[in-house]
């Protein structure tokens, strides 16, 4: 017996909630990689630090949105 069914009234709610954090983590993911190339520390010291940021940044924050979509593709079945 799968947990989501079509039948059960509680699936849209989880749907719900995982489709908001996941728009949410998206728009928090964004706000945090234009702070970073905008606002650097030192440059001159960090300059490693802030030209490796955006990417290492968006590859785990892509990760993340990935794990989220799939979570609520499976939640449909």
């Amino acid at each position: 017996m799968n947990g989501f069914s079509r039948s059960d009234p509680k699936t849209p709610g989880i749907r719900t909630i995982l489709l908001l954090f996941t728009i949410t983590s998206f728009l928090l993911m964004t706000a945090g990689s234009l702070y970073i190339d905008i606002f650097p520390d030192n440059p001159e010291t960090g300059e490693f630090l802030v030209n490796t940021a955006g990417p290492v940044f968006w590859f785990f924050c892509g990760i993340w949105i990935l794990f989220n979509i799939v979570t609520i593709l499976n939640s449909r079945r």
